[in-house]
């Protein structure tokens, strides 16, 4: 079996696994959380040159199917910000911005931290792609072309030549909303002539891609919080404004912005 395999076959528990008292009020059990932090930056390049920056590091994804609430109590919800992204300049290009850490808190805490922007690339030389606390800092580069950001499931690549840049590191997929997704790939790296690096993912919580040779980097994508749990029990009370979808025998909640919900 695959790794993948063994992966996305965690990630499908049946209903049975929330709980043995799906009929009783007051009581709801176990919750299933994905919660991963905001993308970091990609690195911005030196104006008049050929050195590409890396992308940025992935946010960290935290995923579990054991979180106890009961009925009335309160989870409060952390969706992190993306890293900002990076300027191109002759000795004032910048890093790209770290993204910051999403998180639940209820009875216990569950946080994932945001990924690493990568350095700005320096006047004759290339830069590495960001890092996460899984899987620190994206490999570095070779010749003049930027590396490639961590991922969520792998670190990020080399660049292969002087000319592409590193691929971004492998998102990981989960399918907690209903649908097999990608989630917290690493940026690709900025290239010197040649194709930018392949992005590890675009979805949330993904570095951003590293600047080309004489331009800035993009910025990281924003973290999620995706809460779910069988809709025997009544849907919650919530603030922030999540999506909510009942459907399958679940009510999920995507938090694409700081709330809470009240079980």
């Amino acid at each position: 079996m695959t790794r993948y395999a063994q992966r996305t076959l965690i990630q499908q528990p049946s209903i049975a696994n929330w709980g043995k008292a799906a009929a009783a009020a007051a009581t709801i059990g176990f919750i299933e959380y994905l919660v991963v932090g905001g993308g970091g930056g990609g690195g911005g390049a030196y104006t008049s040159g050929y050195w590409a920056a890396g992308g940025g590091g992935s946010g960290i994804v935290r995923y579990g199917i054991n979180y106890a609430v009961t009925k009335g109590s309160t989870v409060t919800v952390t969706v992190g910000a993306f890293g900002a992204a990076s300027t191109s300049g002759a000795g004032t290009n910048t890093a790209g911005g770290t993204g910051t850490s999403s998180s639940i808190v209820g009875a216990t805490t569950v946080t994932a931290t945001g990924g690493t922007g990568a350095i700005a690339a320096p006047f004759g030389s290339a830069s590495a792609g960001g890092g996460n606390a899984d899987f620190g800092a994206g490999n570095g580069t070779a010749n003049a072309a930027g590396g490639g950001g961590a991922g969520s499931l792998s670190a990020g690549s080399t660049a292969p030549s002087g000319a592409n840049g590193g691929a971004g590191g492998s998102p990981t997929v989960y399918y907690i909303t209903g649908v097999a997704k990608s989630y917290a790939g690493g940026g690709g790296g900025g290239q010197q002539y040649g194709t930018v690096g392949a992005n590890g993912s675009t979805n949330e919580g993904s570095g951003g891609t590293g600047a080309a040779a004489g331009a800035g980097g993009l910025a990281g994508k924003v973290g999620i919080v995706v809460l779910r749990y069988p809709s025997a029990f009544d849907a919650g009370t919530t603030t922030g404004s999540p999506t909510l979808t009942t459907a399958n025998g679940f009510h999920t909640y995507v938090f694409t912005t700081s709330g809470s919900i009240t079980f």
